[in-house]
């Protein structure tokens, strides 16, 4: 799992993924209400075990720069909930064409009577794998528990990243 946090990284990372005809991919954000949340960060996956975080907050004017990958619809963009990510990105001034597999839609039509459509849990089911819980990073729900902006990004990014892997291996 790989953090994007500089200038060099962040070439590298574009240069490979523009090679690329299909990824996966997952938001951070500071809320989950898309319009009160701010873009923290975005992973990306297209190989299996690899993933990429990409530090938004710290690096706004990289979203410029993503633009045309997330504008070009002949190339296929998976997700877990693709309605909230591609509402984040449109926030951040990109409509995302290309939009091709939501784990979380396929998921509610082969399992319409599931419980849980988590991607933790679908996971745990599809591929046994327990993922780390996101209350790891900001504490168990109630009037105390964090939010997304308040946790050190070297801890974000192996999480985010493994959304983004598991996203692309579902």
């Amino acid at each position: 799992y790989n953090l994007i946090n500089n200038n060099d990284k962040f070439n590298y990372f574009l240069n490979e993924l523009n090679k690329q005809k299909e990824f996966a991919f997952d938001t951070e954000t500071s809320a989950l209400e898309p319009h009160n949340a701010e873009l923290l960060g975005i992973s990306f996956c297209w190989q299996v075990n690899n993933s990429y975080y990409l530090d938004i907050k710290n690096n706004p004017k990289w979203i410029d720069r993503l633009k045309p990958i997330f504008e070009n619809e002949n190339v296929h963009k998976i997700g877990h909930n693709l309605k909230f990510d591609y509402s984040i990105i449109k926030l951040a001034g990109i409509t995302t064409k290309g939009l091709y597999f939501d784990t979380l839609l396929a998921a509610y039509l082969l399992l319409p009577s599931s419980r849980s459509l988590k991607l933790d849990d679908l996971v745990f089911s599809e591929i046994g794998y327990k993922m780390q819980p996101i209350e790891d990073l900001i504490g168990p729900k109630g009037k105390n528990q964090l939010t997304m902006d308040k946790i050190d990004i070297n801890i974000v990014s192996p999480y985010a990243c493994e959304d983004a892997d598991f996203t692309y291996q579902l």
